[in-house]
């Protein structure tokens, strides 16, 4: 068992977050009452706040970056029957388990592409890119590190800890790009005079936290618990 922690690396290329736009966006006047009926986006399982005020879902660019962005979620975790043995465990993470995060990390990648065209634009597209990327990445690592474990995992204190431990390192890095990309959600949302961003802002602040809260692995002195993670 003590394979997984190497089966756990993930190379994530270019996934990185910009820097916020220097365009300055002002909108004239408050949200209507339309406004406050607008539909909130979801993306997977998360409920984001609706689009603001100036992005449309119909225009090409948004639609694509929202279309990758929510694809980016479909691909299942696999599971592994309570009963697994020693050596169906270790197949599956082996194959079944690395090549799901594979799968989700181009995903993710591709989502990423789509929504760099939005990062250079007005700051409101930058929030809601900032935004999906991070929630993208905040998901995976909660999927990652919530992986259910076998009877025969459970049963072993020892290994264990050993397996959620490496569960811990593989999200770690993806938990970083996480609260990058948040980060930069907020602070480029609570500094715009948009206020259709207000919501952006608490939504970014709040994953935030949540990201900020989740397990962390413990740190060994000499050890790169990233390694294989492409920066």
């Amino acid at each position: 068992m003590r394979t997984f922690a190497l089966m756990l690396g993930l190379t994530l290329v270019g996934c990185g977050s910009s820097s916020a736009p220097i365009t300055t966006h002002r909108l004239v006047g408050e949200p209507s009452d339309d406004d406050d009926d607008a539909a909130p986006l979801t993306l997977g399982a998360e409920t984001l706040p609706p689009l603001p005020v100036s992005v449309h879902e119909t225009d090409e660019v948004v639609e694509a970056a929202l279309r990758l962005s929510r694809d980016a979620t479909l691909p299942e975790r696999p599971t592994l029957d309570d009963d697994a043995t020693d050596e169906e465990t270790a197949r599956f993470m082996r194959e079944d388990f690395q090549a799901w995060m594979v799968l989700r990390a181009r995903a993710i990648g591709a989502a990423r592409s789509a929504l760099g065209q939005m990062e250079h634009g007005e700051p409101d597209e930058y929030v809601l890119a900032s935004a999906l990327v991070g929630t993208l990445f905040a998901m995976l690592a909660r999927e990652v590190q919530e992986l259910p474990l076998p009877r025969v995992i459970r049963d072993d204190p020892s290994e264990r800890v050993l397996v959620r431990e490496a569960l811990l390192e593989a999200a770690a890095p993806l938990y970083r790009r996480a609260l990058d990309a948040l980060g930069a959600c907020a602070s480029t949302a609570s500094g715009a005079a948009d206020p259709t961003l207000d919501p952006w802002a608490r939504y970014c602040d709040d994953a935030t936290e949540r990201a900020e809260q989740a397990p962390h692995p413990v740190d060994v002195p000499g050890e790169r618990h990233d390694a294989g993670v492409t920066p």
